[in-house]
């Protein structure tokens, strides 16, 4: 089940085609501030604040970003495990976001690893991980807030 309920989510996190960071696309929906991800209960106004809370937290956490492409990668990762925690946790499965966690950096990296050779030293700055895991919890949390509003309607 863990494995299923992961590869579910990768597959979900991994088929958007946003061309930069989720806080500057405009997905085909409209949407501004958009992951470009189908799941239909992703809600506009969840979206917004996680696509902005993965671009401004960034820089909260000490990391040290020597260039541009260094930060824009970061972001990337940290927002695949926010919208990632968030698909999981309505999915029901908040007991795997560590694993989602790690399955989502490894899938990264490997994608990466051959335009960016220097892509483990990126995510392995210090504060980057303390960022991955408040993207992690902040996504997970804003599903679960999500649907306390609902149940409460």
């Amino acid at each position: 089940m863990k494995n299923e309920i992961i590869q579910k989510v990768i597959s979900l996190v991994m088929s958007s085609e946003r061309p930069m960071p989720a806080h500057y696309t405009t997905g085909k929906n409209g949407r501004t501030q958009s992951f470009c991800i189908d799941f239909e209960p992703l809600y506009e106004e969840d979206e917004y604040d996680m696509a902005s809370v993965a671009w401004y937290s960034a820089s909260d956490h000490g990391i040290e970003f020597p260039d541009k492409h260094d930060c824009g990668l970061t972001v990337k990762f940290g927002e695949d495990i926010m919208i990632g925690a968030y698909i999981l946790e309505i999915l029901g499965g908040r007991t795997h976001l560590d694993d989602l966690m790690a399955a989502l950096i490894a899938e990264n990296i490997e994608n990466f690893i051959a335009n960016v050779p220097n892509i483990k030293e990126i995510v392995e700055r210090v504060g980057v991980s303390f960022y991955f895991n408040y993207c992690k919890m902040f996504g997970a949390d804003v599903a679960n807030s999500m649907m306390s509003k609902k149940i409460k309607k």
